[in-house]
């Protein structure tokens, strides 16, 4: 697809990554529906900057987790409801949400499921081994789901279709990739350890 005038380069770079990836799970998968209550754990990554933003602008209640430090930006992005991780558990059981995002893999949907909803879902891009096993019975037992699908599996038609949509958001001023920082390419090592070191916010750009 061309990229937009209006768009600069290193924002376009990570629209295939993150931004995509998150519009796939909400939108597709988990089918979120204005007034739905979605948890996003890893609400300041790249994945999670852009999930709060579309699921607020779906018209979910959304909370999020993520440090302290990163409480502000993240509800600047659309979270009602902002949850430190290192202090407080998202995961109580009875807490209803009837969408669970794990943008990093950090929870199982063991661990998840007391925390949805009757028919609630659970969406993690990080597909393992144990988690294959949940996504296979949760479609034959119970109403509530583990669910995955790769965005990067979708053929090129669909993906152009959700990356039309995303520039649309963009446009409105309802969605915008969270930029920590842009390298260049002489300092690859040092932007792999800055990522690597796990305080990144948003998204971190080589070119």
């Amino acid at each position: 697809m061309p990229k937009p005038e209006s768009l600069s380069h290193a924002d376009a770079a990570v629209l295939c990554d993150g931004v995509l990836t998150s519009w796939h799970f909400l939108r597709n998968l988990g089918q979120v529906q204005s007034g739905d209550r979605v948890l996003v754990l890893g609400g300041s990554g790249s994945l999670g900057s852009a999930a709060v933003q579309i699921a607020a602008a779906m018209g979910a209640d959304v909370s999020a987790t993520c440090s302290a430090r990163n409480a502000d930006l993240v509800a600047s992005l659309g979270a009602t409801r902002v949850i430190d991780y290192t202090s407080e558990d998202a995961l109580r059981p009875g807490a209803g949400y009837d969408v669970i995002f794990d943008t990093v893999g950090v929870a199982s949907f063991s661990a998840a499921k007391p925390a949805l909803a009757e028919a609630g879902r659970y969406l993690c891009p990080v597909l393992t081994m144990g988690r294959l096993p949940a996504i296979l019975l949760s479609s034959l037992v119970g109403r509530k789901r583990a669910l995955f699908a790769a965005a990067g599996l979708e053929k090129p038609q669909r993906l152009r279709a959700m990356l039309s949509e995303i520039l649309t958001r963009i446009d409105q001023g309802r969605l915008s990739p969270v930029m920590d920082r842009i390298y260049p390419l002489s300092d690859l090592v040092e932007a792999h350890a800055y990522v690597e070191a796990g305080h990144k916010r948003g998204n971190v750009v080589v070119m």
